[in-house]
């Protein structure tokens, strides 16, 4: 049995009727065709089928979720609804179009009806579920110049996901769908726009965060799924170990202070600070916050959006926020020296305060904000831990192997001696995913976090006050027992968590062992 699509199925079947019998084309000889079905299927199925298509029609039994996933791939996201408003209208209810699938100008008034279309709707509602069902993180529905190209990002990569070629006759359709939902002005196409979409799908809550561009083929669509699940699993379901977790509830308990949690973008970073808020979030704490964005709202939270075009920036909107009589402070990230020497004489007065900043690693964060204009007495007094943190790669379950490459191999004999001979063992041995339907032939399913927690210490404090350079700060980390962000990487990978390679690319420009 063979998982590739048919190169002529929407010829053959129809998608509307692809998804009606539950088929999908595999091959077809001399007039007859092979269809893929359900198991155990009823006989009337392929006779009504066959009589339909006026072929004779033989099945091959596949079972459900592989038949599904054969579905999506041969015809792609929203193809019956495409296929119906093709049936019923040519170019649809999207507009009139220049060129060859061109996107051109789309009247107001064709746009509005448009919106509410029942398979408009369908198209918008299938993307979301199928969204949710891979696990993406991000959906993006990019306007080429002669296709519509969505993708999702999936374990931090992006992949493109197969729409049916028609699906760009209705483009400013699913975009006009998408801003009604969001409560965007679906009449202006000329300015970029931002909204939010609460709705349920597949029995979860979900929150999307909209940002709509406009490019030369049309509008740019990035839909950033939000859900309270990654921040409701305490400071284990983050990927942290026992020890770790002791540093940071430690962290958590001190009255005054700055948590900083470093790493680029995609790493994790906001995720772990609202982990650290949920679990402080209790009615005897307040606990104000400054975002830009707020990505999840938490109850008994107040939260505040900077607004940098009215001047509430992160400074400004810091020093409101102490007229409120906050226990616990959380600002989105440090930019500059204003919100840094802020933050910093917010913690010296009495309060937590937590925040991010893009650094490399946790030894390097100092001298960042050093650069910044901060001074090192000030810095000294009051950051109290600098959590750096990447986000790698689990192994596939379904297709994992031993890892065969040279690199691995060296790698492994080279932690079973020395100091780190016990920490491994000697059975050390490293895997690898080769890549299977289940993950999308990547070898990967599913991330967890690698940190790397640098405590401010009485020995780190002097080295801040010297100005010290972070290689200094590092072989400090280093002597006191801390893991770098790849020796953590390392110890999953010779768990069999992750692979060798993925720890490589994830902490690229960190020292490692």
């Amino acid at each position: 049995m063979t998982d590739q699509p048919f190169s002529n199925a929407s010829t053959v079947i129809p998608a509307r009727y692809a998804r009606k019998f539950f088929v999908v084309p595999l091959s077809m000889e001399n007039n007859v065709l092979l269809v893929a079905h359900r198991q155990n299927v009823e006989k009337e199925v392929l006779s009504e089928l066959s009589l339909l298509l006026g072929l004779e029609v033989t099945g091959e039994p596949y079972a459900e979720d592989r038949l599904l996933v054969l579905l999506q791939k041969t015809y792609g996201i929203g193809a019956d609804a495409v296929d119906n408003l093709n049936a019923n209208g040519g170019d649809g209810p999207s507009g009139r179009h220049t060129g060859k699938g061109r996107l051109g100008y789309v009247e107001r008034e064709l746009i509005e009806d448009s919106a509410d279309d029942a398979s408009i709707v369908s198209v918008v509602n299938e993307l979301l579920m199928r969204a949710q069902h891979e696990g993406a993180t991000d959906i993006h529905l990019e306007p080429l110049e002669y296709r519509i190209r969505v993708r999702f990002r999936i374990d931090g990569m992006l992949l493109e996901i197969p729409v049916p070629e028609g699906l760009v006759q209705f483009h400013a359709a699913v975009v006009s769908r998408i801003k009604v939902m969001a409560n965007l002005d679906i009449a202006e196409r000329r300015l970029p726009q931002d909204g939010r979409i609460k709705a349920t799908v597949g029995g979860t809550q979900n929150e999307y965060r909209v940002s709509v561009v406009p490019t030369q083929f049309g509008e740019s669509v990035d839909i950033r799924i939000l859900t309270n699940a990654s921040i409701l699993t305490g400071l284990s379901g983050l990927g942290m170990w026992d020890h770790e977790q002791e540093i940071i509830q430690k962290t958590l308990e001190v009255p005054y202070g700055v948590m900083l949690v470093t790493g680029p973008t995609g790493s994790g970073k906001t995720t772990s600070l609202y982990s650290f808020l949920n679990i402080m979030n209790i009615p005897s704490r307040k606990i104000i916050t400054i975002e830009d964005p707020i990505e999840y709202h938490l109850d008994g939270v107040t939260q505040i959006q900077v607004h940098p075009r009215i001047g509430l920036t992160f400074a400004r909107g810091l020093r409101s926020m102490l007229r409120h009589d906050p226990d616990v402070m959380m600002v989105g990230e440090i930019r500059d020296q204003e919100t840094a020497e802020t933050v910093i004489r917010v913690a010296l007065t009495g309060h937590l305060v937590f925040s991010t900043i893009h650094t490399n690693d946790a030894p390097s964060t100092p001298a960042r904000l050093l650069d910044m204009g901060v001074e090192p007495y000030l810095l000294a007094s009051s950051v109290r831990c600098i959590l750096a943190q990447r986000l790698v790669r689990k192994i596939c379950p379904h297709c994992v192997q031993l890892d065969r490459h040279e690199y691995a191999k060296e790698l492994a004999s080279e932690l079973k001696l020395g100091e780190r001979s016990r920490e491994f063992g000697e059975d050390c041995e490293f895997k690898v995913g080769v890549g299977c339907e289940k993950c999308h032939h990547t070898g990967y399913s599913g991330r967890t976090a690698i940190f790397e927690i640098l405590q401010v210490t009485p020995k780190i404090q002097e080295l801040i006050l010297a100005r010290a350079p972070a290689s200094h700060l590092r072989e400090e980390l280093m002597a006191s027992g801390a893991k770098t962000l790849r020796e953590r990487g390392l110890d999953l990978a010779a768990r069999g968590v992750t692979s060798v390679s993925e720890v490589l690319r994830v902490t690229a420009g960190n020292e490692g062992v």
